[in-house]
């Protein structure tokens, strides 16, 4: 996921909160991946404060409990996609467990263009918000897309989850 929108610049670059609307991206996603019972057992977030206000948002959309949220210093805008990679596979090898990542642009859409094309490039540009999910495919190697959910979609599914206040069963 690409962090919520956040306000204009402050003085300090990494210290930039969620705006309003960052708020609603982020809550948006968590309700999302609630309903689609897609429940991460870790969410990653950058060293930057929009990334974690972020994964906390989405962690409280979920209604997760535990300590799930981890900070990594290789979701930043700079950061390689294929190291990043490298070391959650070492990390967790081959496991069951849903690894979500909240980071930045370049470094997002760099690594979105790794897992479909396998080659790191700028292929255009995740809107803040936005929501992309993977399935890891013989043996780590090969990954297809499970979904992608852009911010709009995933505000107006939220507000339409609020008006009804159904809870899904099934």
């Amino acid at each position: 996921m690409r962090h919520g929108d956040a306000i204009k610049p402050a003085a300090a670059f990494a210290q930039r909160p969620l705006s309003d609307k960052g708020e609603r991206e982020a809550d948006a996603a968590g309700a999302f991946l609630l309903v689609a019972r897609e429940m991460p057992d870790t969410i990653f977030h950058s060293t930057q404060l929009r990334s974690r206000m972020t994964a906390e948002r989405v962690m409280a959309g979920l209604a997760a409990a535990g300590d799930i949220l981890k900070k990594r210093e290789d979701l930043e805008e700079d950061s390689s996609p294929e190291e990043f990679i490298s070391s959650v596979v070492s990390e967790f090898g081959k496991t069951d467990r849903k690894i979500m990542a909240v980071g930045h642009n370049p470094f997002v859409t760099r690594l979105a263009s790794l897992l479909l094309l396998g080659f790191s490039s700028a292929i255009g540009e995740f809107k803040t918000g936005a929501l992309l999910a993977f399935d890891s495919i013989a043996s780590g190697r090969a990954w297809e897309v499970r979904f992608y959910m852009p911010p709009k979609l995933l505000t107006k599914i939220h507000r339409s989850i609020l008006d009804t206040d159904t809870r899904f069963e099934g």
